[in-house]
């Protein structure tokens, strides 16, 4: 290797090129013992039922079918001009592998090497999107994944994000944790997709609140309004968790290996066939719906038992003991026409007991007004009727409930007599 010419010769797209090798349509590069390409994964999309993009792994590969990461490969290289022109080299190949599928209504999901892209221009944007014309790669058709890194030059970053949107690309925030990340980011650079960290969904599926939080993090993407793609999804449990957080996209070894060039995806033809699990997912979410039904029912013939009793002047205390005696239900309470709780909250009997005195300057509740919520509203415009709030956060038992409501006259005044009921954590 001739002092100064490099890994591969130089940095230029033509002398990079002359470096590219390929065989049965499969584009790669050669580096020590090892031929160095592309994986790819398929992305997909819960709405679509199908694939909607291939994100492109880099790898290395030796005689003996042993496979390096893209890390293993870029930690060997200690010259920040080797790893310059590997870095580029990583995106010819992935445009060319991508490119020659042929495939032109899916996206290429793709990487810059973070280390190259913080602090320095390299690999620049000008380079890049020489690499997409010169293989008829539309810009429209690439996703470019940013690694989010709390701490890192404020300005460096905003000008990644400009310039790969300037060139016509959509813009993924990668690796994203909502524990750690600079929430801001999401409304002042507004990414078109969010890819959330893998612990995200390993911490959902071992923790109702991880997974209650985990469905209020997708919530607030949306609300920023981006798309959400979760990855390395591994089971069945992960996958029906994903689409019921109503993640946007997704992929995973539960969908099958990493193919060496994009091909069209088919239902049955991997492990997690999609419309498999999407028929299932629908069957779990309906059982589910259907038992919280049913034990509403439960509930709401003893709860409009109470409103009656209420009605014909029996003290609440007395009137909602049959309702307190059942399992789950955590207090009973009577607001005005305006929405105002006039009086105490009767709640069952171990609530009572075990109200955590931290939180005791909340607890009193006479005077409080929910008039913002659904239960109220439903029962105002729908009267007579027994109602059933969407689960929410209660600030009264700290737990997250659904609450029955009903309008009921009370001294020849408009009343809501309202029941929250604890809210099963399996169903979100």
């Amino acid at each position: 290797m001739t002092a100064g010419t490099g890994l591969y010769g130089g940095k230029s797209l033509e002398v990079l090129e002359k470096s590219v090798h390929e065989e049965g349509g499969i584009f790669f590069s050669r580096y020590k013992d090892k031929k160095v390409g592309t994986g790819f994964q398929r992305v997909f999309s819960f709405v679509h039922q199908r694939q909607v993009g291939f994100e492109a792994f880099f790898q290395g590969v030796d005689e003996s079918g042993n496979v390096s990461s893209s890390a293993d490969i870029f930690t060997g290289l200690t010259n920040p001009d080797d790893a310059l022109q590997m870095d580029r080299m990583r995106l010819i190949l992935h445009v060319k592998n991508f490119v020659s599928s042929r495939i032109d209504d899916r996206w290429l999901f793709i990487n810059i090497q973070p280390k190259a892209m913080i602090g320095r221009k390299e690999p620049d944007t000008g380079f890049f999107h020489d690499v997409l014309k010169k293989n008829g790669l539309p810009t429209s058709q690439v996703v470019v994944m940013i690694r989010e890194h709390p701490g890192e030059n404020e300005e460096i970053f905003r000008t990644q994000v400009k310039e790969i949107r300037d060139l016509g690309c959509l813009v993924l925030f990668d690796d994203f944790n909502g524990a750690s990340a600079n929430l801001d980011r999401l409304w002042q650079y507004n990414p078109d997709i969010v890819k959330l960290q893998r612990s995200a969904i390993e911490n959902a599926v071992q923790s109702k609140k991880a997974k209650r939080m985990l469905n209020k993090l997708v919530s607030l993407i949306h609300a920023s309004g981006a798309l959400v793609l979760m990855e390395k999804i591994e089971s069945e449990d992960e996958a029906f968790l994903v689409r019921r957080v109503e993640a946007d996209f997704c992929q995973g070894q539960y969908w099958g290996d990493h193919v060496a060039r994009p091909v069209r995806w088919t239902p049955g033809d991997t492990p997690g066939s999609f419309h498999v699990l999407v028929e299932r997912a629908e069957k779990r979410y309906y059982q589910d719906l259907k038992h919280n039904t049913m034990e509403m029912g439960t509930f709401s013939g003893e709860f409009q038992e109470c409103a009656w009793s209420v009605a014909d002047g029996v003290p609440l205390e007395t009137a909602a003991q049959p309702l307190l005696g059942l399992e789950r239900v955590k207090r009973v309470y009577l607001l005005d026409a305006k929405g105002v709780q006039n009086e105490e909250s009767v709640y069952s009997h171990d609530q009572k007991d075990n109200l955590d005195k931290r939180f005791k300057p909340i607890q009193q509740l006479r005077g409080a007004t929910v008039a913002h919520r659904s239960g109220f509203q439903d029962a105002m415009r729908d009267p007579g009727k027994v109602h059933m709030s969407l689960p929410y956060r209660s600030i009264a038992s700290l737990k997250t409930v659904t609450t029955l409501s009903v309008t009921v006259h009370v001294g020849g005044s408009l009343h809501i007599l309202c029941c929250d009921v604890l809210w099963r954590e399996e169903a979100i």
